[in-house]
This record gives C-alpha cells, structure tokens and sequence, in this order.
C-alpha cells in the first residue's frame, strides 16, 4: 500500500461499523491529543500506553506494540480514511485529521444517538415484558 489514502464525506459511512472495533474508536479519541499530523508509531504508543495505564515506553518495540502498528497501518487507518475520518500517508505513516474533526464528532454523536435509541426500544421492551408478569 503507498501513497496518501483519504477518503469522501462521512455523511452516509456506517458510523457503527467504524466505531464497532475498539481499535478504532480509541484511534478516534487520541488523535486530538497528539499535533497534527501525528506519527503512526507516536499514536500506537500512545494508544498502548493508555491501554496498560501508561506504563509503556515511547517506542516500545514488543511484540504486541508492533502487532498494533501492523494492525493499524493494514487495517483500521485505511478503512477511517476511506471513510473520510482522517488523511493516512501510508508512505511516511502520518495520520492528519484536523480537517476533520467536526465530521469526527458528529460521526460520533451520530452513534451516540443511535445507541440512545436502541436503550430507549430495549427498557420500552423489557417494562412490557415486566408488566406482562405481574
């Protein structure tokens, strides 16, 4: 994979299908942490580091910090930017998102509203279901 993979407005992506690996929703809540662009391997450090309670070393070159790397440069950067969530340099390995945080939020608020209504539909469920017993 080389060069620069960005993609087309988020409006009609499937938020939920970008949001439902945890990889990719955690990739999501760290790049405003990081200047724009951010490194691939600065943010899967920072991501690991967040995951094991910030004990991990800047460029930590274990076996499951790789693994991340791979996982996000193959994977889970190339489907947020062909969802047009962030610009993925697959050469240089630069994440840029700036651009695109308002897209981003409204993605996320998106699900939220989304996930909102199916808790809404269940407790409406589940109170028929109670009453039902009574």
């Amino acid at each position: 994979m080389t060069g620069s993979i960005s993609g087309e407005d988020t409006r009609s992506v499937d938020a939920y299908g970008l949001l439902n690996h945890p990889l990719r929703h955690r990739v999501l809540l760290e790049l405003p942490n990081h200047d724009n662009p951010v490194r691939l391997p600065v943010l899967a450090d920072s991501i690991r580091s967040s995951e094991i309670g910030g004990n991990a070393t800047p460029h930590d070159d274990t076996a499951d910090s790789e693994a991340m790397r791979i996982e996000l440069h193959h994977n889970h950067l190339p489907k947020l930017a062909a969802a047009g969530w962030v610009e993925y340099d697959s050469e240089t390995r630069t994440i840029r998102y700036e651009s695109r945080i308002e897209t981003i939020q409204s993605a996320l608020r998106t699900a939220a509203d989304g996930l909102d209504q199916v808790r809404a539909a269940y407790d409406e469920r589940t109170a028929g279901l109670d009453s039902r017993q009574e």
